[in-house]
C-alpha cells in the first residue's frame, strides 16, 4: 500500500512517531552500507500491513554509494534538497531533508514545497526556512539560475506581501514555525525542524 494513497493527515501521533523510527531505522542502515537513497518521497514509502504500522523503504533506482558518483539531477522537486537545487556536494543529509518534508505531509496533508520549478522551489526554501549562507551560495554552481548577478535579485522572485505559487498563496510570513503551530506534538515539530535545516551539517541525522 503506497503511503500516498492515504494523503489526509490521518495518524495519531503514537502511530506518526513509530512510522518516523522505521524510516529512520531504514536510513539508518543505507547509511552504514554508504547508500544514499535519492528520492526519498510518499510514493517510495510502503505500508505492508493492513493497520498502516509497518513501512518499508522501496525504489533505489537513483540511489548511489557515494555523491562522487551519484548523478547531478536527483529527487523528486517537492522533495529535493537545497543543496541539490543550488548544484552543491551532497550526502545522506539530502534524504533526511526529504524525509523532514515527507512528515510534514503526513503531518499537514499537503507538501510543504509545492512548487512547479526549481525557481519556485528556490523561493519557497527562503519564505518557509530563511535566507541562504553565503558560503552556500558562493559555492552554488546553479547560481546564475536564480540570481542575475552575485548579491542581485532573485531571477523570479514574485513575492512582495504575499506571492501565488502555482495554485498557493503564501505570505510572506509563513515561516515553517507559523504552518506546524497547533499541527503536531511539539517533539515532531522540533525533528522536521531539524530536518529542514538549510545548511546539511545542521541537519538531524538519522
Amino acid at each position: 500500500m503506497n503511503m500516498h494513497k492515504r494523503y489526509k493527515p490521518i495518524f495519531q501521533k503514537d502511530q506518526l512517531r513509530d512510522i518516523s523510527r522505521q524510516i529512520c531505522q531504514g536510513l539508518k542502515y543505507m547509511q552504514n552500507q554508504s547508500v544514499i537513497h535519492c528520492d526519498m518521497k510518499p510514493e517510495n514509502i510502503l505500508f505492508t500491513d493492513e493497520q498502516y504500522n509497518r513501512v518499508k523503504i522501496i525504489d533505489f533506482g537513483a540511489s548511489c554509494e557515494d555523491c562522487s558518483t551519484g548523478f547531478f539531477y536527483v529527487q523528486s522537486r517537492y522533495y529535493r534538497a537545497p543543496e541539490i537545487v543550488l548544484g552543491l556536494h551532497y550526502d545522506h543529509a539530502v534524504d533526511m531533508w526529504s524525509l523532514g518534508c515527507i512528515l510534514y505531509e503526513l503531518v499537514c496533508g499537503s507538501p510543504l514545497f509545492p512548487a512547479h520549478d526549481e525557481n519556485e522551489l528556490f523561493e519557497y526554501f527562503i519564505v518557509t526556512i530563511g535566507e541562504f549562507p553565503g558560503y552556500m551560495l558562493s559555492q552554488a554552481k546553479k547560481y546564475k539560475q536564480f540570481y542575475s548577478q552575485p548579491g542581485g535579485k532573485l531571477q523570479h522572485l514574485i513575492r512582495s506581501q504575499a506571492s501565488c505559487l502555482g495554485d498557493h498563496i503564501v505570505p510572506k510570513s509563513q515561516t515553517l514555525d507559523h504552518l506546524l503551530t497547533s499541527k503536531a506534538a511539539p517533539e515532531m515539530i522540533n525533528f522536521i525542524k531539524k530536518c529542514l535545516a538549510l545548511e546539511p551539517e545542521d541537519r538531524m541525522t538519522p
